[in-house]
């Protein structure tokens, strides 16, 4: 029943994702921040605790599940404990430096 939950409603996180990639003609790194956003605003709400109590597998892995880790990072820093904003940061530069990286192999490459 774990994984009906995790592919129903990660499936419909990612077709109301793709209906307002659709209709509003935003790029996917605009969205990814809407999601962030709106992931952190559901945290902030209580609403995205019911929704990991319900399923944790089919949100976390969405970018709604990462504004949640923001959320409760900077939750956290204000409290005092500033060790998970070091690991979001960590994992954030590590992404950059994947991109940065990626990107250079692909115009050497390419030739561009």
């Amino acid at each position: 029943m774990e994984f009906l939950n995790a592919f129903l409603i990660g499936g419909a996180t990612c077709l109301v994702f793709q209906a307002i990639m659709m209709v509003t003609k935003l790029e996917p790194p605009k969205l990814l921040i809407f999601g962030l956003g709106l992931g952190g605003l559901l945290s902030a709400l209580g609403i995205m605790g019911s929704l990991l109590s319900f399923n944790t597998a089919g949100m976390l892995i969405m970018a709604v599940g990462a504004g949640d880790a923001v959320f409760g990072a900077t939750t956290l820093a204000l409290m005092g404990d500033w060790s998970m904003v070091a690991l979001v940061l960590g994992i954030f530069a590590a992404l950059i430096l994947l991109g940065v990286a990626a990107g250079w192999v692909y115009c050497k490459k390419n030739k561009v």
